[in-house]
């Protein structure tokens, strides 16, 4: 065998959340996105009560893999409440003819005319399932990250249930993070300004 090149790592920083396609972009790569699976499925033990305790089968689902120049390097897998899942779906499919990249939490601000969603995340490590090692064409018991999300609409609505699976040898999470040393009412001030806000001319 010949020597192994390993492919530079995708770097999301933490801070803020990075989007898949800025992060693929960032590294240089093209983004794209395979739809694999989507309709009715049971969900997960815990999603349908993250989603307002609506009942398991009524859930929308949506797999997706995130590819970066044509690799496969993520695995999305999304759950929707009923008053919303059928919408997204239709508008999935119609940007699926279109040759559009598919985020399901875009299209839910896309369609909802919502700035913003917040995102509530855990981050774990595990090893492969089967269909992840397929999809993502890894070997057995390579460790990935796992990512679950709750998405929340701007008036606290939970809209999307998502688990992710990022391949261990293609990402490295960074985080950055500000850390508070001093009293708060001094290192929470802005840099050349007094804690209590009095500046020149003030008293």
């Amino acid at each position: 065998k010949g020597p192994f090149v390993s492919q530079p790592k995708i770097h999301p920083l933490l801070y803020h959340m990075t989007g898949f396609a800025e992060a693929i972009r960032a590294q240089g790569l093209e983004p794209g996105t395979r739809l694999v699976d989507r309709g009715k499925r049971p969900a997960p033990p815990g999603v349908a009560e993250g989603l307002l305790g609506v009942h398991p089968a009524s859930l929308t689902y949506v797999r997706v893999l995130g590819l970066a120049s044509g690799e496969p390097v993520a695995l999305y897998d999304s759950w929707l409440p009923p008053d919303i899942g059928p919408e997204v779906l239709r508008e999935l499919e119609r940007r699926l003819q279109a040759g559009e990249l598919v985020f399901v939490n875009q299209i839910i601000c896309d369609l909802y005319q919502w700035p913003y969603l917040d995102a509530h995340q855990t981050y774990s490590v595990s090893t492969a399932g089967a269909e992840a090692v397929r999809l993502l064409g890894l070997s057995r018991h390579v460790p990935v990250f796992v990512v679950t999300t709750l998405f929340t609409s701007p008036g606290g609505r939970p809209v999307e249930y998502r688990r992710a699976v990022y391949r261990g040898d293609r990402y490295q999470f960074q985080i950055r993070r500000r850390v508070v040393l001093g009293p708060p009412e001094t290192s929470l001030a802005p840099a050349g300004q007094p804690a209590d806000g009095a500046g020149p001319g003030r008293r």
